[in-house]
């Protein structure tokens, strides 16, 4: 499970960590009450759903781990998960911070990754995507100062350095592999 905050690059290194054959690697999808953008039609990261349809699949155990971030849930679809793990997958996992928390209640051998980068360039990467607000923005900066102080309860904690997402990547796919050797 990698988390981290907003901005600091997180989807860059799953998408990287993915054209890594030798990982095992599946991308479990979640659930998610907004509105999807542009680049949804080409990730196939979200099963789009109404607020009561995800409350609902949060009663029935099917959303175990639940979000509310920028005005929208998020929460990780337990199926998914299962059916990769008893096809002997590794699950990846792009979670916020509060949500790696639930991922160790449920699956406890998870490994859980924290991603960290200066505020400063969480900032640059947020205004260069344009989608959110200035105001969105200095929230999810103010969200970003309160997250990074949790890495210490992460199992490992990765630099995403500005510039070099291929540094991150490759320290992330190191831990994926020690902990897959040593899970066999």
């Amino acid at each position: 499970m990698i988390s981290g905050p907003a901005g600091v690059g997180k989807g860059t290194i799953v998408k990287g960590l993915m054209e890594h054959p030798e990982l095992n690697l599946v991308w479990a999808k979640s659930y998610t009450t907004r509105v999807p953008r542009p680049s949804d039609r080409y990730e196939d990261h979200y099963f789009f759903v109404g607020t009561e349809k995800f409350k609902e699949l949060q009663a029935e155990g099917e959303i175990f781990e639940a979000n509310y971030y920028n005005n929208a849930w998020y929460g990780s679809s337990k199926q998914a998960i299962e059916q990769a793990l008893q096809a002997g997958k590794n699950v990846v996992k792009e979670v916020e911070v509060n949500g790696g928390k639930a991922y160790r209640e449920h699956y406890p051998d998870s490994v859980l990754i924290f991603c960290k980068a200066p505020l400063e360039q969480i900032e640059r990467q947020l205004v260069e995507r344009k989608q959110n607000t200035r105001e969105e923005i200095l929230e999810r900066l103010n969200t970003a100062r309160n997250e990074l102080e949790a890495a210490s309860w992460y199992d490992q904690v990765v630099d995403n350095p500005s510039g070099h997402p291929e540094q991150a990547i490759e320290q992330v796919a190191a831990i994926i592999k020690q902990s897959s050797s040593t899970r066999r």
